[in-house]
């Protein structure tokens, strides 16, 4: 089924960057359990399966990345049927494709706020044209709902960099129910051209650091995971868009 457009009033503008929060971390794979193979053969240990999105053909594996945090393992679900719409995450993208059948992509990371509406009248997010380069829509899996801002076409802006937005419904945070393995987000790197959005959120609180990575740095951005001072980094370098 197709998202379902909200009509969310709209409130004044967001005080403060404290109401905005890093969600969740996206990483994507060509086939389930190849990439869950391949993610427990980096993390040392596996990650139990999370569900199936019938509005978007996918599902996914999860764990809690500690208090307000997760990290979602995603692919094409073979078995759903295609939706009559793009897939989140830049899943239908030819090239994003073909990186996957090498190897674990980061694909997007996902800001949660607390107005959505809101958010994307404050956020400086790269030129987009906010309300209107963004869907906002109400998702569901299982017992969960939530409205999330997704970019135009299923495809998130400079390679994933530019993050989606989420506000979950009262008391339905999925990270409540979700396995605790020990990992926690070390670092999240951004490229420069976020600067300004950076700056809106106060990076010194969220854990978010700008690359220095010279000429490909548009599309240069990753994250990073650790436990008991092992840390496991996910990059993307690449010009998609």
């Amino acid at each position: 089924m197709e998202p379902q457009a909200t009509g969310a009033p709209s409130r004044p503008g967001l005080a403060s960057a404290s109401v905005y929060e890093i969600d969740h971390l996206v990483l994507g794979c060509a086939d389930l359990n190849q990439g869950l193979a391949r993610l427990e053969n980096r993390l040392g240990q596996a990650l139990p399966l999370g569900g199936k999105h019938a509005q978007m053909g996918t599902h996914n594996a999860l764990m809690r990345l500690g208090e307000r945090q997760y990290f979602e393992l995603i692919a094409i679900d073979p078995n759903a049927p295609a939706p009559p719409h793009a897939r989140w995450f830049g899943l239908d993208d030819p090239l994003v494709r073909a990186r996957l059948q090498d190897d674990l992509l980061p694909l997007n990371w996902v800001l949660r706020c607390p107005d959505l509406r809101a958010a994307l009248d404050t956020l400086a997010l790269n030129g987009q044209e906010q309300q209107g380069g963004y869907m906002v829509c109400r998702l569901w899996r299982d017992d969960l709902q939530w409205d999330m801002a997704l970019a135009p076409a299923g495809r998130p802006a400079l390679s994933g960099a530019l993050p989606s937005l989420i506000r979950w419904s009262e008391g339905q945070e999925p990270w409540r129910k979700m396995a605790d393995l020990g990992w926690r987000l070390a670092r999240l790197r951004l490229p420069p051209a976020l600067g300004p959005l950076e700056k809106a959120l106060g990076i010194e609180n969220l854990g978010i650091e700008s690359s220095k990575t010279g000429a490909n740095s548009a599309s240069d951005w990753g994250f990073c995971l650790e436990k008991d001072g092992q840390q496991v980094c996910f990059e993307r370098h690449d010009r998609l868009n």
